[in-house]
């Protein structure tokens, strides 16, 4: 199941991020940012009342992803213009560390606790900067 649940994360997160953008244009990176944030939090708090529909919360969770994947690309491109590909590097970098980090984190989270544990993580970090 949970292979099936990260395709679902990771089809709405490539379907949504069009989407994502074009509202960042027309309403601004931070607000579509913060939207963004709280849809993968309240999706990640959402396991515990829908469980077990992990798709449905891994598809909710991709949405937020998408929101935020696409506006840190669009952040690199206005805050760096004269030093894009280096930022874009950094900013590569550090979401793909956050792949080889996040089973690293999560595995024994799951160990010690259970697999719900995982969205009371995800949603807690999410929540943080609201």
């Amino acid at each position: 199941m949970p292979s099936d649940s990260a395709t679902a994360k990771a089809i709405a997160e490539i379907v949504a991020k069009p989407l994502f953008g074009f509202i960042a244009d027309r309403t601004g990176m931070k607000r579509t940012m913060l939207i963004g944030l709280a849809v993968f939090s309240i999706a990640s708090l959402g396991f515990f009342a829908v469980n077990p529909r992990l798709l449905l919360i891994r598809l909710l969770q991709g949405l937020g992803a998408a929101a935020l994947s696409i506006v840190s690309a669009a952040m690199v491109a206005a805050y760096f213009p004269t030093s894009r590909g280096q930022a874009s590097g950094v900013n590569n970098a550090i979401k793909g560390a956050g792949y080889v980090i996040s089973p690293v984190i999560g595995g024994p989270i799951t160990w010690a606790s259970n697999f719900g544990m995982i969205f009371l993580a995800c949603f807690a970090a999410g929540a943080t900067p609201l």
